[in-house]
């Protein structure tokens, strides 16, 4: 697993960077996007959500509640929820990829899209004293987990049009095995920011600054190794 995360998933990105940069700024000009649609006019978040959708997001992250349940929940119970969820999401994005490519990009953008509408409903309602800090805390392995997948599914999806070629069948057939070994780093973080958001950030184990301040970290960390470890393949694969 080692290899996997820290060599493997690296390189791979490095290898596809240009499909990185675009699930990236596919992904976050649709949050940004959602995000500003709802502070102009609050019935945007209409667009997805219905009337219940919305009251079970405000019951989700009114304070209170939060406390209710983690009186009653099981964190392995959640944990579960949130591994299926996530990655069920990422198998989507790879799946689309099927439509030569671009319906992981249309699922992309409705993703960020629809996450944007529900950050800025919540934020826009006075809940963010308990939607950020939860979010901030996990977020750098769940989004990360969403581009890798991503980026997998495009991959893989834009090379279909060699399969009409005899000659470049070869060639589809690596660039769908370096698409699966980037859905399993996906998977794993997906495991990762499961468990952040199942056992530590959901929950009062430590504070709102806590989490803003680890949460800020993971981003470094992560930023940091993917730029240093694609650095340290490139040069590994020179020598």
């Amino acid at each position: 697993m080692f290899h996997l995360l820290f060599l493997d998933a690296p390189a791979a990105l490095r290898r596809d960077s240009r499909l990185f940069w675009l699930a990236t700024l596919v992904f976050f000009l649709s949050v940004v996007f959602a995000f500003i649609i709802v502070q102009i006019n609050a019935q945007a978040v209409l667009l997805i959500y219905d009337e219940q959708q919305l009251a079970d997001f405000r019951r989700m992250y009114h304070p209170e509640w939060q406390v209710m349940m983690m009186q009653q929940r099981s964190s392995t119970g959640q944990f579960i929820f949130y591994l299926l969820n996530n990655n069920w999401v990422g198998i989507q994005l790879f799946l689309f990829g099927a439509m030569l490519g671009v319906g992981t990009l249309l699922f992309l953008g409705y993703t960020g899209f629809s996450l944007g509408l529900m950050i800025g409903y919540l934020s826009a309602a006075g809940y963010s004293n308990t939607l950020w800090p939860t979010i901030m805390a996990h977020s750098s392995f769940e989004i990360l987990a969403i581009l890798l997948a991503a980026v997998a599914g495009m991959k893989w999806g834009f090379s279909l049009v060699l399969i009409a070629s005899p000659v470049r069948r070869r060639e589809f057939g690596l660039r769908f095995a370096q698409s699966v070994l980037l859905l399993l780093n996906a998977i794993i973080f997906f495991a990762f920011a499961a468990l952040i958001e199942a056992y530590w950030s959901s929950g009062f184990i430590a504070s709102a600054q806590t989490k803003y301040i680890a949460g800020t970290l993971s981003w470094i960390i992560l930023t940091g190794y993917f730029l240093y470890f694609s650095c340290f393949a490139r040069k590994d694969e020179r020598g």
